[in-house]
């Protein structure tokens, strides 16, 4: 009995020994196993050798595992020469290297955690070590372990907060030396996702954590990274970009190329046609090193306009700062100089054709000008930095008439430019510049800037707080009747005038010149309403036509540019065109409709009135039955708005307002100011309530009542 129970222990111990985790030293072989530590040649406590050269494969003892090395020290000898390669697959394949590593483990933060991929079948890793003949080191340790094929992840920035502006391509502008709050999440084909860890990236300052807040002390563009990574060190990372912004205009001259400015930036509408984008005097077009026209953001400014294209006398890089200054850079117009009355210098022009649908074309602009110069404006009598949109084609005479310098005693100036200047004093002939729009009452009898138009400069700016200009006019709109369907050609052009040294810019707004199929902005209105969406002013250019769906499922019989919606749904327009090609276009705008209380949602009847206190004069609580009025109601709003809630934190979308007179719940005056302690001017009595929204819509109810 002794001897059987000695055996049966020793077997015990045997078993224990075979399962137990393996040291595996570098050595020319192979092993299967998934538990474990792996050491240099020398083991837990010695140093490898010189002049080894061997191969190890390690692989998993099971099927779909993944093997796994987590390097705790790492020290090869600082000659270089050492060095480790570690491949994703059963063999020293050089298409499959993960990774080659000299040096310490601080300089090879990669081997904190290396592991066999998803696109290696075997699972397994592949390791060769290779030292010279003078010295060697300490060597390395690393755990062993295994792990399932790797889900896929997929990563998002749900949030980013406060933003102060989004750009037409997505990109996100965030305040400087603020705190920004980042909000990460993540899918997984797994659905598990308790388990993941987000880490942050921004230009080298790392944080952890699905949220963070990181603040930003300079403007510029940020690169910025999330890493998502689930449990078994399986990850996926995307990068993306933000912008911070100060109070400044942003000016970007490299991103965008003339045509994109002109299609994609300051003309909106899809179908839009537009041909012969050209510049033919610029910075660009003179070699001058630097770009006088290029796009603009409002970054985190109270500027104005989103963005835009801008077009100025000199380098667009300076004009948020003054820095770099870059001019002068070429010749001026001929019909700048003939508008202005004088020579000019360093225009810059963009010129395009384009088709109209519509019977008339406009766009915002805004000039800012050196010639304001602040506090004195004396600039602006006698310089005129000059600026025109010409707009020539079919309709438009070559030859108009111009109040060059808006002096009732001076005669107009005929002008043949080649089209018609749309660049003018709103309701009058006189172009648009700095000596004609203004608010310098000093300047000379007979100089350039004695009469203007102070009303169109922007005098609560000034200088503006936005860009280095020392003034600039309020936003004004160019406008002309063209002839649909016929091709015209604009030049938008501006110069110095004079001289070289003070300089102008003006700003396009972006999207503000429509040409294609545009429905507008989404649209919130009032249940029972109709509300017409349309497109090309509801005309049918020649050559088009229109299909309309609602919510992807088309609409029969609907094949004009304009519909009626009284229903809540996404509305889309399918245009074809014989004259430009609009294949799997459409423009799609959502249109909700804020449900109005009506007879059905009466409850009156099941109505009670509160007693808050008693005695000869009792005092009624009539808020208790608001829940009561707007259930029905809010019933039907949360369908048509479910993310009102979270989109409106503690605002509720419908108000109920008490009376005591029918005429004056219809008039809407006199409610009941403390319906919570009402007392009644005598019992029994009538209260009227009216049932608003709060989404500043002006939906009101009709008027209903309810006696005790």
């Amino acid at each position: 009995m002794f001897m059987k129970f000695i055996t049966t222990i020793f077997i015990i111990c045997l078993s224990y020994l075979s399962l137990s985790a393996q040291n595996i030293l570098m050595q020319e072989g192979s092993f299967d196993l998934c538990t474990g530590t792996f050491f240099d040649s020398g083991g837990a406590g010695g140093d490898y050798n010189t002049s080894e050269s061997f191969t190890l494969t390690l692989c998993p003892d099971g099927p779909n595992l993944q093997t796994v090395l987590e390097f705790s020290s790492f020290d090869l000898a600082n000659d270089g020469d050492d060095q480790m390669t570690i491949y994703d697959a059963d063999n020293p394949d050089p298409g499959a290297i993960l990774g080659t590593f000299t040096g310490t483990l601080a300089g090879n933060p990669e081997l904190n955690f290396i592991a066999a991929t998803n696109a290696n079948t075997s699972g397994c890793l592949t390791i060769v070590f290779e030292s010279n003949t003078f010295f060697n080191a300490t060597g390395w340790d690393a755990a062993i372990s295994c792990r399932p094929p790797c889900q896929t992840i997929t990563p998002e920035v749900a949030d980013i907060s406060p933003i102060c502006n989004t750009n037409s391509s997505g990109q996100q502008f965030v305040p400087v030396n603020q705190p920004i709050t980042f909000v990460g999440d993540a899918t997984t084909s797994s659905g598990v996702t308790n388990d993941l860890t987000y880490e942050w990236d921004f230009q080298g300052t790392i944080l952890s954590g699905q949220t963070v807040n990181q603040t930003f002390n300079n403007p510029g563009t940020i690169d910025a990274s999330l890493t998502v990574t689930d449990s078994f060190g399986c990850f996926e990372t995307i990068n993306f970009t933000i912008t911070v912004g100060d109070n400044l205009i942003i000016v970007d001259d490299n991103n965008f190329t003339l045509d994109q400015l002109v299609s994609e930036v300051l003309i909106q509408g899809e179908c839009a046609l537009v041909d012969n984008i050209n510049s033919p005097l610029s910075a660009q077009a003179s070699n001058a090193g630097f770009d006088s026209y290029g796009y603009f953001n409002k970054g985190c400014s109270n500027f104005p306009f989103e963005e835009g294209i801008v077009l100025s006398s000199e380098g667009v890089s300076g004009i948020p700062t003054g820095l770099p200054s870059e001019n002068p850079f070429g010749p001026g117009d001929p019909d700048l100089s003939a508008l202005g009355g004088g020579n000019t210098n360093d225009a810059t022009v963009i010129e395009f054709e384009f088709t109209p649908f519509v019977d008339q074309i406009q766009f915002n602009y805004m000039f800012a000008s050196d010639e304001y110069n602040f506090p004195s404006l004396s600039f602006v009598c006698s310089f005129a930095d000059t600026f025109a949109f010409i707009l020539s084609g079919p309709g438009i005479s070559n030859t108009n008439d111009y109040d060059h310098d808006a002096n009732p005693a001076t005669p107009d100036l005929t002008l043949d430019l080649g089209g018609l200047n749309i660049a003018l004093v709103p309701g009058t002939t006189v172009p648009v510049s700095a000596v004609n729009v203004h608010t310098n009452t000093s300047c000379a009898a007979g100089s350039l800037g004695e009469f203007a138009f102070p009303q169109f400069f922007d005098n609560t700016n000034v200088p503006p707080p936005y860009h280095k200009y020392d003034g600039q006019m309020r936003v004004l709109t160019a406008q002309a009747d063209v002839i649909p369907g016929q091709v015209y050609t604009i030049k938008l052009a501006i110069s110095d005038f004079s001289d070289s040294i003070l300089n102008s810019a003006v700003f396009l707004e972006g999207g503000s010149f429509e040409l294609g199929v545009n429905l507008g902005d989404d649209i919130v209105a009032c249940e029972g309403e109709v509300e017409t969406i349309e497109v090309f002013n509801g005309q049918t250019p020649p050559g088009f036509t229109f299909e309309w769906t609602q919510d992807g499922v088309i609409i029969p019989g609907e094949n004009e540019p304009t519909l009626d919606v009284t229903e809540t749904g996404e509305y889309c327009v399918i245009p074809t065109s014989s004259l430009v090609d609009c294949d799997d276009t459409e423009d799609c705008i959502n249109v909700q409709f804020i449900p109005i209380f009506d007879e059905n949602d009466d409850l009156s009847e099941n109505l009670d009135i509160f007693e808050c206190t008693s005695g000869s004069v009792p005092t009624f609580d009539l808020t208790q039955n608001i829940d009561t009025i707007l259930d029905n109601l809010s019933n039907d709003f949360t369908d048509d708005f479910p993310d009102f809630e979270t989109e409106n934190p503690g605002l509720d979308p419908f108000e109920v307002t008490f009376y005591t007179s029918q005429q004056d719940a219809i008039d809407g005056i006199n409610p009941i100011t403390n319906p919570d302690t009402f007392t009644p001017p005598n019992v029994p009595f009538t209260i009227y309530y009216t049932v608003g929204d709060n989404l500043g819509e002006g939906c009101l109810s009709d008027v209903f009542f309810f006696c005790d």
